[in-house]
This record gives C-alpha cells, structure tokens and sequence, in this order.
C-alpha cells in the first residue's frame, strides 16, 4: 500500500479543524486558574512569554471553537499580522485547494461510495447551518463547484468526532493508507526493528497524560483523556494516579542489546582507503 500522503488529505481535510483553534490563548497556574489571556493574533510567530507548564494547563482546559462553518476572526484577517493587517487563513484554504486542483464536494462523495448531491435542497439535510446552504447558492453556480474543504467543515458531524461522513472518509482512507503502508509503523510485527509484544503492550498503556504528568516542572493534576475537556468520566486527577493507572514501564526494553554505532560516518564519495583519523570532517567525506 502505497504510504504517501494523499493530495485531498494534506490540502483539504486535514485543515478542517482550523475552524475549531480559538481565537484566544488561556495560560493556567498548576491549579487551574487562568493567569493570563491573550488573543492568538498577538502571539503567532512571537516568542514565548509564559512556561510550557502554563501553556500545557492552558491548553489541557480551554474550550476549543465551536464545530461548525465558522472561523475566529483571529485567523480570518488577523493571521501573521503585521502593521494590523494580517491573512485569511478561510480563503487561503479555499484557494489552495484550488490551486492543487482538487475536485469538487460531490466528487469526493462519490468516491466515498455516497449519492452526489444533484439539488441544493439537499443540503440542508447534509450541512450543520440552512444559512451556509444559502450563501452557496449565491456563491456558486452549481452544487458541482462547491470546493472540498467548505463542504468538510459545513456537513453535520458524525457522533464523537468533528467532521462528518465525507470528511471522516478521506481522513479515514488517508490514515490507513499511512498506517498499513508505512513499514515502520510502530505496531508492525516480524520486522528487525519490530517492538516485541511486551515492549508493544508498555507502549499502549501510556497515554498523553502519562507523559504530561512525567515530564512538566509543577503541573500535578490532569484528566486521564488530556485532549478532552475535564468531565463525567474524565475528571482531573492527581497526578500519582495518573501515573499508576497509565504507567511508563521501560523494563521491557532493560536487556536490548547496545545499537552499533559505526566509529566514522561516511557522508559522500567515501571508500575505506581515503578514511583519515580526526574528529572532524575532511576532504574525503568521513567524519
């Protein structure tokens, strides 16, 4: 299976949740507690003015931006500011898509083995809000012109997840395509530098709280789901349980032997006969 990146997946679907990035940034103490807000135009290719810690818990309990065909007014304008004026991250989307020369939404549908759309009362059926289906239909000339990546984040969401059918579909088939073709996936068995099947199940026993709770300065609490907001079922927990619950167990890796590690690296144009001693590079390519 071929493991490159699909041109559909990377230019349209993947940018779908740009519409769910806020238009602020909350920096949290390690108790929770909002220190500082601060909106995302102002720090975009700015350097850090708070601890990691804060943007972690920042980030760990912020809403994100409502589902739906809409976008902060932070990324539609205002993105990369300079001098207030600053870029559309909506139509840049929308352009790029053209500019790759994705077909249109009902392509996509049909790829995914769903009925194309032949009648712009459809719609009101497939997309979250009536009035995207009305502001298409002065926009476009034909429901085959609707671009990809509008329709992707304008179709009502399928349960759980933040896109709907189509949108799930070519991120679905990308991600396959990626997981099944790549040969160094992690999961991958039979192969030299497969994980054994101890080693696998250490791996699949942390989670991102895990690594949260292990490797930040003063943060001591987070919710087991740390992508998710706090809640029935995911509430915050301290952090000692999370790490007795979800354990970074490396004994599986204690009698790995040693990688082999060649004394000199040859970079270009090298034979063995022109290997000089020294540590740095020289003439004949060998460090």
């Amino acid at each position: 299976m071929n493991p490159q990146i699909a041109n559909v997946v990377s230019t349209a679907a993947f940018r779908a949740c740009h519409g769910n990035v806020a238009g602020h940034i909350e920096y949290r103490d390690p108790d929770g507690n909002v220190i500082e807000t601060r909106e995302l135009s102002e720090i975009l290719l700015s350097p850090l003015t708070r601890s990691m810690d804060e943007i972690v818990m920042g980030a760990m309990l912020q809403c994100a931006h409502s589902d739906g065909p809409s976008m902060t007014d932070q990324l539609r304008g205002l993105m990369f500011k300079r001098g207030g004026i600053g870029n559309d991250l909506a139509a840049i989307n929308i352009q790029r898509g053209r500019d790759h020369g994705l077909p249109g939404y009902n392509k996509w549908r049909k790829w995914c083995g769903f009925e194309p759309i032949t009648d712009w009362k459809q719609l009101y059926e497939i997309f979250i809000d009536p009035k995207t289906v009305d502001m298409m239909r002065k926009l476009y000339l034909s429901v085959d012109d609707i671009d990809i990546w509008v329709a992707i984040i304008s179709e009502k969401t399928l349960p759980g997840a933040l896109v709907g059918p189509t949108g799930a579909c070519i991120m679905g088939r990308g991600m396959k395509e990626l997981k099944i073709g790549d040969r160094f996936w992690y999961e991958n068995a039979r192969m030299k530098n497969s994980f054994s099947p101890a080693q696998l199940g250490a791996i699949k026993k942390v989670r991102f709280a895990s690594m949260i709770c292990l490797l930040s300065d003063y943060i001591y609490q987070s919710q087991p789901w740390a992508l998710a907001l706090p809640g029935k079922g995911n509430e915050l927990e301290n952090c000692n349980d999370i790490l007795n619950m979800f354990p970074i167990d490396l004994s599986a890796w204690t009698n790995e032997p040693e990688p082999q590690v060649p004394e000199r690296y040859c970079l270009s144009n090298c034979d063995e006969s022109s290997d000089s001693s020294g540590g740095a590079q020289d003439d004949s390519g060998w460090f």
